[in-house]
Order: C-alpha cells, then structure tokens, then sequence
C-alpha cells in the first residue's frame, strides 16, 4: 500500500504489512508440506473449535 506524500504512514498500518506478509508467508510454507490447508484456515479451524 503506498500512502500519499502529505500523510506519513502509521505504526498500525506497518504491523498489518508486517502481519499480513508473515501470513502469506506461513500460508506457503504450509501448501510446500503438502497438508491440503493453509495457514489462515488452521486458525478459523482453531477458532471454531475454541468456540464449541
């Protein structure tokens, strides 16, 4: 995301960078094991079941 010139960028928009960059990265390394989920649908899964 590039912000504009006249509005420096916030702590909080680089901690969702920072954020969504490791995601991805997770999501990858998962999809090279070969496990048939990802990242992101572990932790709605874990999320769910802490909810039950």
């Amino acid at each position: 995301m590039i912000c504009p010139a006249t509005t420096p960028p916030s702590f909080g928009l680089l901690l969702r960078q920072v954020r969504d960059g490791l995601v991805r990265q997770l999501d990858a390394s998962m999809a090279e094991e070969d496990l048939g989920i990802g990242f992101t649908h572990y932790i709605g899964l874990k999320v769910l079941s802490h909810m039950a």
